[in-house]
């Protein structure tokens, strides 16, 4: 049953059009959706897209040998070499991806930091740039019961 001219007119005179406020005669109607068709299929998620990229192979040298390795290989070299350099960018992010990293080698036994000594030096790398007034990004640790 459609509403009658009258009826419409005086539901329009309570309703304000303007800012944000489409005349309701635009509007879309009720159980009915702006994008009634969705999303086409085949289309990739961003995930998908990010992964297909990261897969894709480069070709790097790596001690004067050209070597073919992936996008995520090449830049988590790139990452480890530009943190030994002591880009503190660099550093901080690799700081922030070890215990992600710890936490899935561990689950087949193998662990990230291959002893005590290294994590000392990461921990005091870290102080270090604590105290130089750089705010370094996650939470570290310190060991200062050993003097280091």
């Amino acid at each position: 049953m459609a509403k009658s001219n009258k009826e419409t007119n005086k539901a329009q005179a309570d309703y304000e059009v303007g800012y944000q406020k489409p005349p309701k005669t635009t509007q879309f109607a009720k159980g009915h959706s702006g994008n009634p068709n969705g999303r086409p299929k085949g289309t990739k998620n961003w995930a998908t897209v990010l992964n297909a990229a990261l897969e894709e192979t480069v070709t790097v040298n790596i001690n004067g040998a050209s070597k073919q390795v992936s996008k995520l290989e090449a830049s988590t070299i790139q990452l480890a070499n530009k943190a030994t350099k002591g880009d503190l960018a660099s550093i901080r992010m690799l700081y922030q991806l070890i215990p992600g990293m710890e936490a899935t080698l561990s689950k087949v036994g193998i662990s990230a930091l291959s002893n005590e000594q290294d994590r000392q030096t990461l921990n005091v790398l870290l102080q270090r740039i604590s105290q130089s007034g750089t705010e370094v990004i996650g939470e570290a640790k310190t060991n200062n019961e050993e003097g280091i």
